[in-house]
């Protein structure tokens, strides 16, 4: 996966756009791509319990969108500048160990109570 991750990386490289990490457009992109990545940490962690034994429920079918859209949102960023998006996967990548993504798609995820 981490191969995926450098090809919008190696793009944006050549293309050589350095679109401002402080603009209204790139800061909202930002937030929808980490609130798009916790709800995927969770997804993921309840699929990796029932694995494991321990069914939790399953979120509802939809939500495998949510792991297309992350990439999508991290190949547009990655585009826009490079240098930001990779910050941005260091970034992700140490809150993805930390409980903060898992807690965070717990708590958006919460009106759609898994399914026992």
């Amino acid at each position: 996966m981490i191969g995926l991750g450098l090809i919008p990386i190696a793009i944006g490289f050549f293309l050589g756009y350095q679109y401002q990490p402080a603009s209204p457009l790139y800061l909202t992109l930002i937030i929808i791509y980490f609130v798009v990545a916790s709800i995927t940490r969770f997804d993921t962690r309840l699929i990796q319990a029932k694995m494991q034994g321990q069914d939790f429920g399953e979120l509802p079918g939809w939500t495998g969108f949510f792991s297309w859209a992350q990439w999508g949102l991290f190949c547009a960023l990655a585009i826009l500048n490079w240098r930001v998006a990779i910050g941005l996967f260091v970034l992700k990548f140490i809150l993805k160990f930390l409980p903060v993504l898992e807690t965070i798609g717990t708590l958006l995820m919460s009106p759609f109570k898994p399914r026992a």
